[in-house]
């Protein structure tokens, strides 16, 4: 769909387009990037002829430092007009706050009307996301994005009751807001940017009775909790811990891994230098989907790379990606996983590594359906095993074999919604 601006444009050819250009299945979504004061004003008039038709309004302001104030009142301007319409079902809002005077994005009665909404984004980018007037009325809302530099909520403020998929990207901050223990329905929570210091401080977690999935990217530490949460179905780890040597980071895994045996989706990503593929895996005998990324060829790292560990957890697996040296490694454990249908070998060095029999042995997993060879992309594939997966794909019609590069195709790990 055109942005809002590029409609009324079109709109101006012909009265064919002002009609075509207004009809309310066209004015369900409504998207402005960059608006400026005038801009803002101007929206706020349109959606008076025609808020009763949008359903969500998604807004990426970057306003200059003396009308930042004016752009304010206009952005509640435009949410007041949705919410006396009724119909707003999805707020996406993104605002730049890097100005040296002003260092924060308010959140105040304008927003809490909304009642209507099912889901919503606040995000603050680079400073403060300040949330004054309490968001307990929203109980429409499952899906709710918070981001700032850092988050804080009022005393006095509560989180909209229902929300079952939540995210915080919180900068500075140690631990998650006490407000989170609230939400009873909380299913999936994604945790960016949080230092996890101390490690300790994230006994909030343990009170989410229903959570399924926990992602954490960019923290400092692992929290202590981790263990604990055995009702846990899917855990995503981008860059966790990256304060931890190795050795305490692969120790702090494994500790977690031999509790939460109910898994069926695990995706590490960006860890340490120098992990091994934790041990704890060989325990996880429901795992469906498993990928790890060192990001950086093992090969070359001390000590070097060593297989997937052996046990019943291969049986389970039906999705399973890693770097070549890794993969090339674990045939005879991966000959146990008999309803293997996708292999990915991730963002690996395809050079100076004995690939021949992996491939052979690829081809020959009576279960396998698609063989995913993900390079950097900047990345040359090397014209022997460019021949090498041609011939596969040739003498296997039964096997998909694809190339993806980063940034022209979906990589594995980006199927666990990596922030």
């Amino acid at each position: 769909m055109l942005e809002q601006r590029d409609r009324h444009r079109a709109a101006l050819v012909s009265r064919r387009w002002l009609a075509a250009a207004h009809a309310p299945a066209v004015l369900r979504s409504v998207s402005c990037c960059g608006p400026s004061l005038v801009q803002l004003q101007s929206l706020a008039a349109w959606l008076l002829r025609h808020g009763r038709h949008v359903r969500c309004l998604e807004l990426a302001c970057d306003p200059a430092e003396d009308v930042f104030a004016a752009c304010h009142w206009e952005l509640g301007a435009c949410l007041g007009v949705l919410a006396a319409a009724g119909s707003m079902q999805q707020l996406k809002l993104a605002v730049r706050v890097d100005s040296v005077d002003i260092s924060e994005l308010h959140i105040t009665s304008w927003c809490t009307a909304l009642r209507q909404l099912r889901e919503l984004e606040l995000r603050s980018i680079i400073g403060r996301l300040l949330i004054s007037s309490s968001l307990a009325g929203l109980s429409a809302v499952t899906w709710l994005w918070l981001a700032g530099d850092p988050i804080e909520l009022g005393p006095a403020v509560q989180l909209p009751p229902n929300v079952e998929e939540l995210r915080l990207g919180n900068i500075g901050n140690e631990e998650p807001p006490h407000q989170v223990s609230r939400l009873t329905r909380l299913a999936s929570l994604t945790l960016t940017d949080y230092t996890c210091e101390p490690p300790a401080g994230f006994a909030v977690l343990t009170t989410l009775g229903r959570l399924a999935r926990l992602a954490l990217s960019h923290t400092e530490q692992l929290p202590a909790s981790l263990p604990q949460l055995t009702g846990l179905q899917e855990l995503v780890l981008n860059d966790a811990g990256g304060m931890l040597e190795a050795a305490a980071f692969q120790s702090a895994l494994n500790a977690a891994l031999q509790r939460l045996t109910g898994l069926t989706s695990l995706c590490i990503v960006n860890w340490p230098a120098r992990c091994l593929p934790p041990a704890a895996l060989a325990g996880l005998t429901r795992l469906q989907r498993c990928c790890l990324d060192a990001n950086c060829p093992a090969r070359n790292a001390d000590p070097p790379p060593t297989p997937l560990p052996p046990g019943p957890w291969a049986a389970s697996l039906r999705s399973l990606g890693a770097s070549l040296d890794v993969l090339a490694l674990s045939t005879g454990v991966l000959s146990a996983a008999t309803q293997l249908s996708r292999l990915a070998v991730a963002r690996s060095s395809l050079n100076d590594i004995e690939q021949e029999a992996f491939w052979e042995w690829a081809g020959g997993h009576p279960s396998l359906q698609r063989l995913q060879i993900e390079v950097g992309a900047q990345v040359t594939v090397p014209g022997a095993t460019v021949q090498t997966l041609t011939m596969l794909a040739q003498e296997l019609p039964q096997l998909e074999v694809a190339i993806v590069k980063a940034g022209e195709g979906d990589l594995f790990h980006q199927e666990f919604a990596i922030e």
